[in-house]
């Protein structure tokens, strides 16, 4: 499989709004023009493999893909642009787990760094 992270990325933040019905045709998806309707679903087994994403039934009876807790937190790591060109840069090219794993170092990085700056301005401060 020829993984998209981008693609990966996108299809959750379709979650966050609603459910995604399981009767998924890559045409749904206009911003990648290159998803087939097998690599769609690759993906879709992918994300639920890493538990990103589940499946649950309505009331009405149909399935609908929803976001889990894992997938917010995928989410939470990607949501700075810079961050996220960065560690496609770097590690975009690599295993799933190895992206992952910079992309969540380089959003920890930026935190420390960013608390550590509000450290130093309430010592400043005082």
């Amino acid at each position: 499989m020829c993984r998209n992270n981008d693609f990966i990325r996108c299809f959750l933040l379709e979650l966050t709004k609603t459910g995604v019905p399981t009767s998924l045709l890559s045409s749904q998806f206009t911003n990648f023009p290159d998803m087939k309707d097998d690599l769609l679903l690759d993906h879709v087994d992918f994300l639920v493999e890493r538990d990103f994403i589940e499946v649950v039934s309505s009331k009405s009876g149909h399935d609908f893909y929803v976001i889990t807790w894992d997938g917010h937190d995928f989410l939470g790591y990607s949501s700075d642009p810079i961050l996220w060109q960065s560690a496609t840069r770097v590690a975009g090219h690599l295993s799933f787990d190895a992206f992952y794993t910079v992309l969540k170092d380089l959003m920890l990085w930026k935190v420390r760094k960013t608390a550590d700056e509000l450290f130093q301005k309430s010592v400043k401060n005082k």
